[in-house]
């Protein structure tokens, strides 16, 4: 009996544990691996049907640098509904502009779900006492509090925009050493790629760079995020044990 109870009491620890951590976060990481796997099908093994597809996603990791930078803006918002109003409307432009540059509504719909996961974390959590937000900024007797902490949202954006701007300094430069796979001459005259795409640029003309990019860049945030969730159940167990 006692087996059994210890059994059951363990259980009911890990279905608190993964209860605790945030679904918004499992979306986000599911979200990377899906663009992981569609990336790097696009760079190694493309079909001929895929030339638009190619274009729409390179247009994307253009897009992903407003993202990112959107991101920090996001975690100071908290749950003032006239700063997300401003945020979205604001930036809701830069998405119209790179939404033009793509068949469909990709960017637009990528744009909604990256705000829904972003915002919805914010109304639903209790931010901690100390914690820096744009609403509710922390003060005491006229100054700002000392032991005032960054949200741990504004922390993950900017490791994010580093990756990004890390990658950006070790692969534009030496594209030249990264492989093309199926993205080579012959593909690109064969699916007629260049008329297809609608952005303009020297890595227009070679998409293996920004496929290459966009395996790297979300293969990151998502160990990144595995590592992060992963710490986080550690904390809740522990505090569950002691």
């Amino acid at each position: 009996m006692a087996t059994n109870f210890k059994n059951r009491n363990s259980r009911e620890k890990k279905i608190t544990i993964i209860s605790k951590i945030s679904i918004f976060s499992l979306i986000g990481v599911g979200l990377n691996v899906v663009l992981i796997y569609t990336y790097l099908r696009l760079w190694i093994c493309p079909q001929v049907s895929d030339a638009e597809m190619i274009s729409n996603f390179t247009v994307l990791i253009c897009f992903e640098f407003i993202m990112v930078h959107s991101g920090v803006f996001m975690s100071l918002f908290g749950r003032s509904w006239k700063a997300w109003l401003v945020f979205i409307v604001f930036y809701g432009l830069f998405a119209l502009v790179f939404n033009a540059m793509v068949s469909g509504n990709q960017i637009l719909i990528l744009y909604s779900a990256v705000v829904l996961n972003r915002m919805l974390p914010n109304f639903l959590r209790k931010p901690a006492k100390n914690e820096i937000q744009l609403s509710n900024v922390v003060e005491k007797n006229g100054k700002q509090t000392e032991n005032a902490e960054l949200p741990k949202e504004l922390q993950m954006s900017a490791v994010y925009a580093m990756i990004y701007c890390f990658l950006c300094f070790i692969i534009l430069p030496d594209f030249l050493h990264i492989p093309k796979f199926g993205l080579n001459d012959a593909f690109l005259g064969a699916s007629n790629y260049n008329e297809l795409t609608k952005i303009g640029g020297d890595f227009a003309d070679k998409p293996h760079i920004i496929m290459c990019f966009g395996v790297f860049y979300y293969l990151f945030l998502t160990l990144i995020d595995v590592i992060m969730m992963i710490k986080r159940s550690n904390k809740i167990e522990d505090k569950l044990i002691n």
